[in-house]
């Protein structure tokens, strides 16, 4: 296989990313994404072994994502249910060596080089156009509800949809455990899922993506309608999520666009940018700001509720402060009978990374993501990837303040490619010659 095939492939990987389907043979689900990252891995490390010549990222973001893998893996040792633990690093072990090779194709020598090939922006394109078919499938689902009733669409989604791409047993779970309604001002409204679990991980997927399509429509003045376009189709999609902490994020995340832009830009060209979000959040109306007030309400059901399992968790983090309960095994510390898939989580990526690896690997994943960030903030300005990517890192982190958002095989792919832009952002290429 040729380089420019194999990195045709992983292009088409990124733009088929969401929709995968991860069907269900003799009861175990086969994630397409999770197969696809193998394949990628093992053919990039067998051609790398054959021509003796592995080359690796020497950056601090990757000793850091390294030394917290690592320490994800010994964790098993201690964990109370080694299967909730080596099923979750499994997940890890599958998507997480895609940052390399994401680096290796595409962003090797990104430190130096001051312009952008054309593979880079196809990979950026890919993911656009991925994101916005999503975001308009997203609308329409939602629209459906109005034409049919939510309960059809729910009951059409649960039955015929959420199987597919999650596979049988987690789409049980997920039917009783479902977060896709929602009271608006005394409403039910479905959220919009498509063929994801739940609300908040679509979200996390449109909005790591968003700021590449936003990006684009300012600096690339030729296709400017049609990032637009993209841009819309991504943001009104992640909006009729209802997810709160999505919202949040994506405050953040638009926050750190400005300065750069701001910077760069025209005055003129920067408000006519900060106008277009703005009406679009009008356009939306009552509903979606009561929505993003109410994040801030601690009596409000959902956060009072978030609020307690936030308290119940930060109680197990103090019997096992240093070194966790073991990855993956926050559900047992609540019921000793618990099954691999269990709904049950803290609700706070930075919490329960805490409780399963302790305090040592609460810091070695904030360093992993302060370094990218710095990393990514270096290189970053309108006309670069870094730019987007620094973006979506803002969205990534915020977003887990609310919900648990490190094991989404789909947004875990596109961690990594952030990742594999701080990596070319602050890196000095190791070669390791093998015998």
């Amino acid at each position: 296989m040729t380089k420019s095939m194999f990195s045709s492939m992983l292009i088409w990987f990124l733009f088929l990313l969401p929709f995968l389907p991860a069907p269900t043979v003799s009861g175990i689900p086969l994630s397409f994404v999770r197969i696809g990252a193998l394949i990628f891995i093992f053919s990039w490390a067998t051609k790398s072994l054959l021509n003796k010549k592995i080359i690796l990222p020497l950056s601090v973001p990757g000793l850091f994502l390294g030394a917290f893998v690592f320490l994800s893996m010994v964790s098993v040792l201690w964990a109370a249910s080694p299967t909730l633990a080596m099923r979750k690093e499994f997940l890890w072990l599958s998507i997480f060596p895609l940052s390399i090779i994401f680096w290796h194709k595409f962003f090797n020598g990104y430190d130096t080089d001051a312009t952008e090939n054309a593979s880079m922006f196809r990979l950026r394109d890919a993911t656009i156009a991925s994101s916005a078919a999503l975001g308009f499938l997203a609308i329409t689902q939602f629209a459906a509800q109005f034409v049919f009733g939510y309960q059809a669409v729910s009951n059409f989604l649960a039955k015929n949809i959420t199987p597919i791409f999650v596979g049988i047993p987690a789409a049980e779970i997920i039917n009783q455990n479902s977060s896709w309604l929602v009271n608006i001002e005394g409403q039910t409204i479905m959220r919009s899922v498509v063929n994801f679990p739940e609300p908040h991980t679509l979200a996390l997927f449109l909005g790591l993506t968003l700021p590449f399509a936003l990006i684009a429509a300012i600096t690339n003045s030729q296709k400017r309608l049609l990032y637009i376009t993209a841009s819309f189709l991504i943001l009104t999609g992640l909006i009729l999520t209802f997810s709160r902490g999505a919202y949040v994020a994506l405050v953040f995340s638009l926050i750190s666009i400005i300065p750069f832009v701001g910077h760069k830009l025209k005055t003129k060209k920067t408000g006519v940018i900060l106008i277009f979000i703005i009406t679009l959040f009008l356009f939306f109306g009552q509903p979606i700001s009561s929505r993003f007030i109410s994040s801030f309400d601690a009596s409000e059901g959902s956060n009072a509720g978030r609020i307690l399992i936030w308290e119940k968790a930060i109680e197990v983090f103090k019997q096992n402060p240093v070194v966790g309960v073991g990855l993956g095994n926050y559900p047992t510390t609540q019921d000793d009978l618990i099954s691999s898939r269990s709904p049950i989580n803290a609700h706070n990526t930075y919490l329960e990374i805490a409780i399963e690896l302790g305090l040592l690997g609460l810091l070695l994943w904030m360093g992993v993501l302060i370094s990218t960030f710095l990393a990514l903030f270096r290189r970053a300005n309108p006309n670069t990837l870094a730019f987007g990517a620094l973006s979506g890192l803002v969205f990534f982190s915020i977003h887990g303040f609310f919900e648990t958002i490190i094991y989404s095989p789909q947004n875990l792919v596109l961690f990594s490619l952030i990742l594999a832009a701080a990596f070319g952002a602050n890196n000095k290429t190791k070669e390791r010659i093998t015998d």
